[in-house]
């Protein structure tokens, strides 16, 4: 990301474990987290006079515990909140704008997100059922990809992590049993178009062991329709990806992505259809990341996010790709 991103984080009790405050400095987005034990005292703070997404966290001897939720006024909410009487939880959160433009539909948009994210990391989810979610109009579900992007940055600041997209750790010895990237096999014909998740390779052009014609296939994570041919110095976007316009925050502050989006807008190389934005045409880049951040409206690493379907990342691949 690019630009400098400055987040004001106020320590009210004057200690890290007491009330703390975050926010940006150009956004409306506000985070309050705090001892649930000190909600009297605290309960009337302007942030919880408001619609939002909320947190209570605790902990299980070695298992951290986490409730997600959200309503239309958190200090209500909050005021016996039955969940509090059934689990040790300690620690209340809370995310919301100072403008009041959440919606009932907007937060419970929020809450759905917050859970499926928190469910794929090591925190134990009090609440299984799967929020559900209202429809959006396309240009509040931009609004709130980039309001989504300010929680995982507030929420951290304040001292929590279960926001943050989960990246597994490997212990050494259980890294000598992962599968490691297949030696490329000269078939004897190329496939004319590659299945994603193929890596095809026909014949050598040399003894360096780079194949000088080579295809990978992969998929982007979080995207079923997003496919990616990548051969030395060639990123090809196929046609009928669903893309989704740059955010918020990189109409702020990433230049490169507006640009390559207006464009593609320009040369109608992307239409809207029903459900969103796909492109109608196979689009070129200069890098996995350039694509990878065209289909997702946000910056990416795009050598981490391409996967062919064994699983293998776009990185196990880069010496062959010329990186």
């Amino acid at each position: 990301m690019t630009g400098e991103l400055l987040v004001r984080v106020t320590y009210v009790d004057g200690t890290p474990v007491g009330m703390r405050r975050a926010s940006f400095s150009r956004t409306n987005t506000r985070a309050i987290a705090f001892p649930i034990e000190s909600w009297i005292n605290v309960r009337a703070s302007e942030e919880l006079s408001k619609p939002g997404v909320y947190f209570l966290v605790g902990r299980i001897k070695h298992q951290p515990v986490l409730y997600v939720g959200q309503t239309r006024h958190l200090d209500r909410r909050l005021t016996n909140h039955p969940v509090c009487k059934q689990w040790p939880l300690t620690e209340f959160i809370a995310v919301t704008s100072s403008d009041d433009w959440l919606m009932s539909a907007h937060t419970e948009n929020l809450e759905h997100r917050c859970w499926e994210r928190v469910k794929s990391s090591e925190w134990h989810v009090v609440n299984t059922a799967k929020p559900s979610q209202s429809p959006l109009r396309q240009e509040e579900r931009h609004e709130l990809d980039a309001f989504f992007d300010e929680m995982v940055f507030l929420t951290r600041a304040l001292g929590f992590e279960f926001l943050l997209p989960r990246t597994p750790s490997v212990s050494a010895s259980a890294a000598a049993d992962l599968p490691r990237p297949k030696r490329l096999a000269a078939p004897a014909e190329p496939s004319p178009s590659p299945s994603p998740g193929t890596v095809t390779a026909v014949r050598r052009a040399d003894d360096t062991g780079v194949p000088s014609n080579l295809v990978i296939t992969c998929v982007l994570c979080g995207s079923h329709s997003a496919v990616l041919h990548c051969s030395p110095g060639r990123f090809r976007l196929q046609q009928g990806t669903k893309v989704n316009p740059p955010s918020l925050r990189s109409l702020q502050h990433e230049p490169t992505i507006v640009r390559r989006w207006q464009a593609a807008l320009g040369a109608n190389e992307v239409q809207e259809f029903g459900d969103g934005w796909y492109t109608v045409m196979d689009l070129e880049f200069h890098s996995p990341s350039g694509a990878a951040a065209f289909v997702a409206g946000r910056p990416m690493n795009g050598w981490q996010e391409w996967k062919n379907d064994q699983g293998q990342r776009l990185k196990d691949f880069e010496t062959l790709l010329g990186r």
